[in-house]
């Protein structure tokens, strides 16, 4: 018997499922259809979307760098 008297859950994944479940089996169904488990299109469009998040969070990020050094070195002279 373990030290311990019940594992601790710390995400209740069937539940997060259940909520998505519909999605994940048309999503599942539409891979097993085409055949392309490799490289198919999902992977095109979730490269494309995740692009297009982290590029704009990079300039940004990128955007605010440069503001806050150009105030500091303007701040010097």
């Amino acid at each position: 018997m373990s030290e311990y008297s019940a594992p601790t859950q710390f995400i209740d994944l069937a539940a997060q499922q259940k909520l998505i479940r519909p999605q994940l089996d048309a999503a599942i169904k539409k891979v097993l259809d085409h055949g392309q488990y490799i490289m198919g299109p999902e992977v095109k469009e979730f490269e494309s979307q995740l692009r297009e998040v982290y590029w704009s969070q990079a300039c940004s990020y990128v955007c605010q760098w440069h503001r806050c050094t150009d105030t500091r070195f303007d701040g010097l002279g």
